[in-house]
């Protein structure tokens, strides 16, 4: 069973591997790189995390955490978890314990140290993982959105090119954090990346009181020392440049990367959660930019299948929750994408009710 385990959490680029470098520094706990477990590995599996592997199962996993981490296991470690699997006395949670063990300092050898696991992605898991580990305490991180999602379209890793995905996915995100937060208030606190780069003595002394961690200045100095055993660097060059020991502010870095229109757009779309972490909507955009933004989102999914996928799979997501007008939105830019959607039972039910609604 883990010692009161450290989750870090947010979405992808907003300094997520920069805060687990800083708080590794701290001489109460260890870390390694992200796991992607809870967010890959168990939904490839399509089991719960406790339900017992078979051997089929095992290794599906590893052959996931060898690409996703850089895994490396010994003979005798393989050897000794596939026994375990063919016995039926291995559970997804076993095989997440064990992967923390492995990266576990030799030199710690009564296992005082705490682990911290970073992978952004868990924060729309952390329900489950809480109930695994009610001990668990979770730090998240939130990034100005803009930043974040002019940052998600040119990196390496972009898995779409459509800006509402990105921008409901950082939503989403912040949604799974309030879950939590209102079923269990003392296990998670949030932080901003602006405050973590600009007031950062003051930010990690906060989440060192929080985590029950010892705060030390190193934090600050020598935290580009930790990234090498915090990140499979070679899949994930993106993050060197948390090894160059430079704190980067990057605060209007959107300015550069995206027109004013799209800038407005998101901020549009995340208004509500940009405003709950007391972010300002600061850009004006003329009727022009807005028609330009609004073209370009609409375009997409004409161009890009997965991107039509996605625009589907958001008209019914919000069509479950009840929010027709934006379920509507979406089926509209999925028929505008492949007017063929139109023989989609669902999609036909979704315009039916929104045009209900607004009779």
């Amino acid at each position: 069973m883990l010692d009161r385990p450290v989750f870090v959490v947010g979405v992808a680029r907003a300094g997520t591997t920069l805060l687990q470098c800083m708080l590794s520094v701290s001489p109460d706990v260890y870390s390694l790189p992200e796991t992607h477990f809870f967010s890959e590995v168990m939904p490839r599996l399509r089991k719960p995390a406790d339900d017992v592997l078979t051997e089929e199962d095992l290794l599906l996993a590893l052959s996931i955490l060898q690409e996703r981490m850089a895994l490396g296991l010994s003979t005798s470690d393989s050897e000794g978890l596939r026994q375990q699997a063919f016995q039926g006395q291995m559970t997804g949670k076993d095989l997440f314990e064990f992967v923390l063990e492995l990266h576990r300092p030799s030199s710690d050898t009564d296992k005082r140290l705490r682990v911290i696991e970073k992978t952004p992605r868990h924060a729309i898991f952390l329900s489950q993982i809480h109930s695994l580990y009610p001990d668990a305490t979770f730090v998240h991180i939130v990034r100005e959105p803009k930043n974040v999602i002019s940052s998600w379209l040119n990196a390496p890793f972009a898995v779409s090119s459509w800006i509402p995905w990105y921008a409901e996915r950082w939503n989403n995100t912040l949604d799974a954090v309030r879950e939590l937060a209102a079923c269990a208030p003392n296990t998670v606190v949030t932080i901003r990346y602006e405050d973590l780069v600009e007031t950062s003595a003051v930010t990690l002394q906060v989440v060192c009181e929080f985590l029950q961690l010892r705060y030390v200045p190193d934090m600050l100095a020598a935290f580009s020392t930790q990234l090498a055993q915090n990140a499979a660097v070679e899949q994930e060059p993106w993050k060197q440049r948390v090894g160059s020991g430079v704190i980067h502010s990057d605060r209007d870095v959107w300015k550069d990367r995206i027109s004013a229109g799209l800038a407005w757009y998101i901020e549009q779309q995340t208004r509500a959660n940009m405003e709950a972490c007391g972010y300002p909507l600061v850009v004006s955009a003329s009727w022009q930019d807005r028609v330009t933004a609004y073209s370009h989102v609409w375009s997409v999914p004409r161009r890009n299948p997965k991107a039509l996928e996605e625009c589907v799979a958001l008209s019914f997501r919000y069509a479950d929750t009840g929010d027709m007008r934006r379920a509507s939105s979406f089926a509209l830019q999925a028929l505008y994408g492949d007017w063929r959607l139109i023989r989609n039972g669902r999609i036909r039910r979704i315009l039916a009710r929104r045009l209900q609604s607004a009779s």
